[in-house]
C-alpha cells in the first residue's frame, strides 16, 4: 500500500470538498446581501395622500347594530360607483355630543367629495344612508335638502382639518342608495 498516493488522494478530495463548501458559502453570503434593505432614499416624495378631520354629529339617535358608520371620498357628486378611499367611523359621545375623527389615505392629487353615512352590512341595495357631506351643514336645516357639497382638494401633500356636521340618525339620510 502507497501511503503517499493515498495521502495525495484524500487531499484532493479535501481540497475539491472546501472549495465547494468555500462557493457554497460565498454564494449563500452573496445571496442574503443581495435580499438586504436598500439604503437609497426616494426624493420624489408620496404619490399618495390623506384627508382627515372630524366629523360632529348634530343629532344623538345613533345606530348600534346591523351595519357601520363609515367616510367615504368621491372623485365625484353625487355619488357613484365604489369610493376612492374609504374608512370606517367610530362614533364618541362626550357629553350629549357623539363625534368621530377620520383619516382617508390612498389619495391621488386632485378634487373629493366626502360623505359619512351608515351602511348596512351585508350591503344590499337601498342600504347606504348619506348622513352627511363636507361643504352640507346638516347642524342648520331639516332633511331633506338639497345641497351641493364642497370639495377637497388635494395638491401635493395631506389635507388636515377637514371638519363638518353629520346626522348620526338614519332617518334624516340625505341620500339613500
Amino acid at each position: 500500500m502507497n501511503f503517499k498516493n493515498l495521502k495525495e488522494g484524500k487531499m484532493k478530495k479535501s481540497l475539491k470538498t472546501n472549495a465547494l463548501f468555500f462557493t457554497a458559502a460565498l454564494l449563500i453570503t452573496l445571496f442574503i446581501y443581495s435580499c438586504s434593505e436598500d439604503t437609497t432614499t426616494n426624493t420624489g416624495g408620496s404619490s399618495t395622500y390623506t384627508i382627515s378631520g372630524t366629523i360632529t354629529f348634530a343629532d344623538t339617535l345613533k345606530v348600534d347594530s346591523g351595519g357601520s358608520y363609515n367616510i367615504s371620498a368621491f372623485n365625484s357628486w353625487f355619488p357613484t360607483g365604489q369610493p376612492n378611499s374609504f374608512s370606517i367611523l367610530n362614533p364618541v359621545k362626550v357629553g350629549n355630543v357623539y363625534t368621530a375623527s377620520y383619516t382617508l389615505s390612498g389619495l391621488s392629487n386632485g378634487y373629493y367629495f366626502l360623505a359619512s353615512a351608515w351602511t348596512i352590512e351585508p350591503y344590499t341595495p337601498g342600504g347606504n344612508y348619506v348622513l352627511g357631506s363636507y361643504g352640507c351643514d346638516t347642524n342648520g336645516f331639516v332633511p331633506p335638502a338639497n345641497c351641493r357639497p364642497d370639495s377637497v382638494v388635494i395638491s401635493g401633500s395631506n389635507v388636515t382639518g377637514i371638519n363638518f356636521y353629520s346626522y348620526i340618525d338614519t332617518n334624516k339620510s340625505l341620500i339613500n342608495f
